[in-house]
Order: structure tokens, then C-alpha cells, then sequence
């Protein structure tokens, strides 16, 4: 399978039914094949500074999947490994260097060459990498595949953004077919890599504020990534989300959530959540640690437990709904409704729904604002005088729902409570 292809081929999770609030697979799933990738070298199973060539080679000759790392540049052009553009600055605090928080941008490469990083566990000390060595260690792994992410720098002009991403892709041609490029600046510098870099496969990073459902039009964003060519989506596992991960699945775009809780008492659930919604390439600090926590699965794919948090009832829509009209009720992200806090391993909101109608036949939709029509969410059949449901129903764009009808009904919808998706 080609690197473009990763994540592409996913395991379909069943749509949540009305009034269900059960597990969300009735049967253990085989596990899919699941590839590990060593996050800025894997340095905590190596011994070696953060995206030192050291903790790098380690990670291909031990047989990872996938190498993760950074690349800033010099002032003098010179392309080099560290997590941003301030000299020990970005990094998650593993190391200490020498010129700790100096700017790379504004070092010569000689400058940057007398910078030593010592790591903080084990007190090997090694020099930053340039991407040369680092491309010229790979040509002797040619099974290892590669995720490289151009950082960028407060106040950097966007000419040079893509200058930065063009000189890289330019010099990593050899390995685009095994490479994955990853930009958190991918509205900025599509075009670059898409002209650059077309054989690779092209990550679009978005920060956690942006997929905010209560806050921002998170569905419209995964549009937008798979417009400009983007083939994966990824973002902060704990802004995670059953339906939008769905539908980041039903746009074609791999899942890939980051910045699992390392060590922590979250690890575990986050990286079970991870892999039952479609994740197929996941990040590790300690892959050695990654791979034996896999195996521990058993080759069973992880099924949530539904669980449900009451809330006090809130009326978001009561109307006479006309045949081919929409309404979009907030059900999250506003007072009494979903708090925003509760995008971490949301399922879906609980939704108290009458409906009135003077004759059977036609259906009520309710769905995330600005996911598929008559495809996502849930469908009620209309029947002559009132019923009442409980249903499940993610939010969309601006913590909404869509609500439509294919006859005029009068309808109430309340919130009532929403559902996380946990995992033993």
C-alpha cells in the first residue's frame, strides 16, 4: 500500500441509533494492521536527545515503521532537526541544550553545529542533526518511512514559509514516496507541496482551537483539507470526537490524533480511542513501549463503554418545521447546553425530540451542521399525531445541529445530555 493510501482503508464504526446507549460494536473486531511511528525519534526508548541522528538511527535499526521529526532552517539555508525555531525552546523538555532559546533563523550553521543537547534521563550528550545526515542514515533503511514537519516562527513572512517548505521537499525527493509531509500552515502552503511533493502524503495539522465544535466551523475545516489535496487530518487527541472523526473518515482523510498522554493514566484510553475510530499510523515518545501495548490487545479491535452525563433540560428549537426548511439549534458549546470541555472522547449529545404531525409518512433529519445531507446523524419516521424520542446525535459546525424535514411537522428538540466514549 502506498504511503498516500495509509489510513485511507478503515473499519467502519456502526451510526449510533435513536435511543441507543449501548456498546457501539455488539461483537469484537478483528484488529487491522497498525503501524507505530517514533515521535521526535522515539527518544525515551533510545537513550538520546530528541531528534538527534542518535535517537533516529536507533529508531530505524530497531524496525519502527515510521520516524517522526522537524526540520527549521539556518540563516545561512541550512536545514537542521529541532521541535521550532528557538534553540532548545519547542522541545517537550527531555534535554537541555547550550544557546538554549536562541533563534536558529538567526544562526549560521556554524553557530548552530557548536550546540550541544544533553538528555535529561539518561546524560548522553549529542550535537543538532542536519537533515542531510539524517537523509543520507535513511538510504541505508529503505523500509523506514518518514514524518517531517517544516516548523514555522511567530512573525515569519509567509514568503519564506514556502520557501522553508519548498527547499525541504526539494531535498527529500528521494524519499517522497515514503514520506509524510505535516503542517499545521497547510491553508498557507498547499500549493507548495502539492507541487513539490505530490507522491507524499500530505498531513494537514490543525490546532485544537480550531476543531472546537462549540467555537468554530470544525466540519468546514475538514472540508477545506481535502479541497486543497490534503490526504490525513490530525489534531490533539483530546479534542476528540466520534462524529467528526467519522466524517474526517467519510472525506477520504486519515485519522491521526497526537499528543497522547505519555506515561499518564490517560495513555491507555487514548490510544484504544485512537484505534477504534480509524487511527492506523500511531505516534509514540516510546514505541518499543507502543508495539507491546498493541500486542496486549490480543488482535481485537477496542470497544467503547457508552457512558451518559445527565444535564438539566434545555429547549433549543420548538417551532412549526415546514417541508424543505432548516433549522440549526446549538446544542453544544452554549449555556445549558454540551459544555466545551466535553469534546474529549465525545460520543454524541442525548436529544429529547417531539414531534406532531397531522398525518404519517415524510422523515425528520437531524445531523451535524455541515456534515453529508440525508448520509450522517439520525433519521425519524413521521407518524400521525405525537411521539416523543430520545436520541444521539453529534454537533456540528458551531456546536449546531441541522434539523430538516421532508413534511411540516411542529418540533421540539431539548438537550438533555451528552455521551463520552470510554474505554477500560
Amino acid at each position: 500500500m502506498s504511503v498516500r493510501r495509509i489510513g485511507l482503508a478503515l473499519t467502519a464504526i456502526a451510526l449510533v441509533v435513536a435511543g441507543s446507549s449501548v456498546s457501539a460494536q455488539s461483537q469484537a473486531a478483528a484488529l487491522p494492521d497498525l503501524e507505530v511511528k517514533a515521535h521526535r525519534g522515539g527518544w525515551l526508548a533510545y537513550n538520546a536527545p530528541e531528534e538527534s541522528l542518535a535517537a533516529l538511527t536507533a529508531a530505524a535499526e530497531d524496525g519502527v515503521d515510521w520516524i517522526e521529526f522537524d526540520v527549521v532552517f539556518t540563516s545561512d539555508g541550512v536545514a537542521v532537526l529541532q521541535h521550532g525555531d528557538l534553540v532548545g525552546g519547542g522541545s517537550s523538555g527531555s534535554a537541555s541544550c547550550t544557546h538554549a532559546g536562541e533563534k536558529i533563523h538567526a544562526m549560521t550553521w556554524a553557530q548552530v553545529a557548536d550546540v550541544q543537547c544533553t538528555d535529561k534521563a539518561s546524560g548522553v550528550t549529542k550535537p543538532i542533526a542536519r537533515l542531510a545526515e539524517v537523509l543520507t542514515m535513511l538510504a541505508s533503511h529503505p523500509g523506514t518511512k518518514v514524518d517531517l514537519e517544516v516548523k514555522t516562527y511567530s512573525g515569519q513572512s509567509l514568503q519564506q514559509k514556502k520557501q522553508w517548505m519548498a527547499w525541504t521537499l526539494g531535498q527529500t525527493r528521494a524519499i517522497h514516496s515514503r514520506m509524510s509531509i505535516s503542517s499545521f500552515a497547510w491553508r498557507e502552503l498547499a500549493g507548495v507541496i502539492n507541487t513539490w511533493a505530490p507522491k507524499a502524503y500530505f498531513l494537514a495539522l490543525e490546532y485544537a482551537h480550531l476543531v472546537s465544535l462549540g467555537k468554530n466551523a470544525a466540519y468546514a475545516n475538514i472540508r477545506q483539507a481535502k479541497k486543497v489535496g490534503a490526504d490525513g487530518f490530525a489534531y490533539n487527541v483530546n479534542s476528540s470526537e466520534v462524529g467528526h472523526l467519522k466524517f474526517i473518515r467519510a472525506m477520504g482523510l486519515g485519522v491521526h490524533l497526537y499528543d497522547f498522554d505519555t506515561g499518564g493514566r490517560k495513555y491507555s484510553e487514548q490510544v484504544k480511542f485512537a484505534i477504534a475510530n480509524g487511527q492506523r499510523v500511531l505516534g509514540a515518545d516510546n514505541p518499543q513501549h507502543l508495539r507491546t501495548f498493541i500486542a496486549s490487545l490480543g488482535g481485537q479491535l477496542p470497544a467503547p463503554l457508552l457512558v451518559v452525563t445527565g444535564l438539566k433540560t434545555k429547549t433549543v428549537l420548538s417551532t412549526t418545521l415546514k417541508s424543505s426548511k432548516r433549522r440549526y439549534p446549538q446544542i453544544m458549546g452554549s449555556k445549558g447546553t454540551v459544555p466545551n470541555a466535553a469534546q474529549n472522547q465525545l460520543d454524541s449529545v442525548r436529544l429529547r425530540v417531539k414531534i406532531t404531525a397531522s398525518r404519517s409518512g415524510g422523515l425528520v433529519e437531524l445531523a451535524p451542521r455541515n456534515s453529508r445531507i440525508g448520509v450522517d446523524g439520525v433519521r425519524l419516521k413521521v407518524r400521525k399525531g405525537t411521539h416523543s424520542y430520545v436520541v444521539y446525535v453529534s454537533a456540528g459546525d458551531h456546536g449546531d445541529l441541522r434539523v430538516r424535514t421532508t413534511r411540516t411537522v411542529k418540533l421540539s428538540i431539548a438537550v438533555t445530555g451528552y455521551r463520552t466514549a470510554r474505554f477500560a
